[in-house]
């Protein structure tokens, strides 16, 4: 819907994890979790950099991210 990017992050081994999306050649300035709909839910805790997700097993876990390229 051109408001922002839309990643995908899939827990393949079975186990409960804390996932860490590194973005060093963008800025975030806003970052949501969604529903598989991609309607915004909640703010994960993210900074201009990376954002931490909880991820549980075998989930798929949708994000929202507003990036700024850095020159």
């Amino acid at each position: 819907d051109g408001n922002g990017y839309i990643l995908r992050l899939i827990e393949t081994q079975g186990k409960e994890t804390k996932a860490q999306v590194c973005l060093p050649d963008f800025t975030i300035n806003h970052a949501y979790e969604t529903n598989p709909v991609e309607e915004n839910t909640h703010i994960p805790p993210f900074t201009a950099h990376e954002l931490f997700v909880d991820i549980q097993p075998f989930e798929v876990k949708t994000l929202r991210v507003n990036l700024k390229r850095m020159d």
